[in-house]
């Protein structure tokens, strides 16, 4: 009996913290994206923006568009997701993920704190696949890897969680300058 209190005490938290990298990416009316709250305490919103100005120009396949006062815009393209640990991802999840993706970005920022919004995110766009002779245009939505009735899986669907799980863990890693515990915007 021990043993099954240990072991029950061991695994709850485990299954409690399975859902933590689903948190920031989100489905709305049949479309992915990803939105998370970064905090950045003691810095003001214009020294926050140059900071993440400079951090943009030094990621790779992280383009910058236009900059506003609190809002800065980018793209996202030709990068490539680590695909380590990607257990349970076989067949069309590895071709679609281990090709170049494109999205779209908006940053918003204020003092202390910026939000990073990633859409419409596509991998392998245009790239051409050879199934046997016949070649297919291989252009994989995160909508299309994802989305189970217009929502993101839960850990029971083990192949579609671990596509958002590598997906989410990907924008987080692009965009964390320092961790958030706030979500409030």
């Amino acid at each position: 009996m021990r043993y099954f209190i240990l072991f029950m005490l061991i695994t709850f938290p485990v299954l409690d913290n399975a859902q933590e990298p689903l948190k920031y990416l989100k489905a709305n009316n049949g479309s992915v994206y990803y939105e998370k709250v970064y905090t950045v305490p003691g810095k003001s919103a214009a020294e926050l923006r140059q900071i993440i100005i400079s951090n943009i120009s030094k990621q790779r396949g992280l383009n910058l568009g236009q900059i506003n006062d609190s809002t800065i815009f980018a793209t996202i393209s030709n990068y490539k997701l680590s695909m380590k640990g990607t257990f349970g991802l076989i067949g069309m999840d590895n071709v679609c993920l281990s090709n170049p993706m494109e999205a779209n970005v908006r940053i918003d920022v204020r003092e202390g704190k910026y939000r990073v919004t990633v859409n419409s995110i596509y991998f392998g766009n245009g790239l051409k696949v050879d199934f046997g002779g016949v070649i297919a245009d291989l252009n994989c939505s995160a909508e299309d890897l994802l989305l189970k009735n217009s929502e993101i899986p839960l850990p029971k669907n083990r192949a579609k969680y671990n596509r958002a799980v590598l997906i989410s863990n990907g924008f987080y890693d692009m965009f964390k300058l320092n961790e958030n515990t706030n979500t409030d915007w």
